[in-house]
């Protein structure tokens, strides 16, 4: 508020605020709904309305906006309080995605009572969904969650063993063998020992 909007100052002090932060990309002002500058690109030729988007979420005084399209082939989410859109880095959330790709892992990120989604990684979203309503329980899907209470956010992670699931036939009959197998030796162990007390010479 010290400097015009969108003047080289404004926009020099911005770009001082911007430069510690790693997982964010950009700093814009927004007027009237539509960004007119910003710390990365400067004064707009043209103020950007931010009507095309993949997805929207309120909270609170805020609303994110998911895959706005920025230019052509660009895409970023955006975090807004109706006077400054923060553009959140690209490489923020791979970490989810390469967790997901390559381990398996899913979650739910939203508020404490489950009627607020922002995001969801993974293809087990559904089961976790279940899971955190106590509809069901699969065998094999690990869960763990966390709340923060000041700010009303909750995330519910998860990974499924498929070697655990009862759906693996394989598995089952490897296990069920084993188990036989385990119980005959020690029965015979047992048997073996107990007869050897029992016997004329232990006695």
């Amino acid at each position: 508020d010290a400097y015009s909007p969108c003047s080289e100052l404004q926009l020099h002090a911005v770009r001082i605020a911007l430069w510690p932060y790693a997982l964010i990309k950009d700093i814009s002002f927004i007027s009237n709904g539509a960004i007119t500058c910003t710390a990365l690109w400067g004064k707009l030729p043209a103020p950007l309305l931010l009507n095309i988007y993949d997805r929207k979420v309120e909270k609170d005084n805020l609303t994110w906006f998911f895959g706005v399209l920025l230019e052509n082939n660009v895409k970023a989410d955006l975090l807004s309080n109706q006077k400054l859109a923060i553009t959140i880095s690209p490489f923020a959330f791979n970490r989810f995605a390469t967790d997901h790709e390559e381990k398996g892992f899913s979650a739910i990120v939203g508020n404490r009572d489950h009627s607020l989604h922002l995001f969801r990684f993974g293809d087990l979203v559904d089961l976790l969904e279940e899971a955190k309503h106590d509809k069901s329980y699969q065998l094999g899907l690990i869960t763990t969650r966390s709340c923060n209470g000041k700010h009303d956010i909750c995330v519910m992670g998860g990974v499924k063993f498929p070697w655990v699931s009862f759906d693996n036939w394989l598995m089952i009959l490897l296990i069920a063998f084993t188990s036989i197998v385990t119980g005959v030796l020690l029965g015979v162990v047992y048997n073996q020992k107990v007869a050897r007390k029992q016997s004329l010479v232990s006695r």
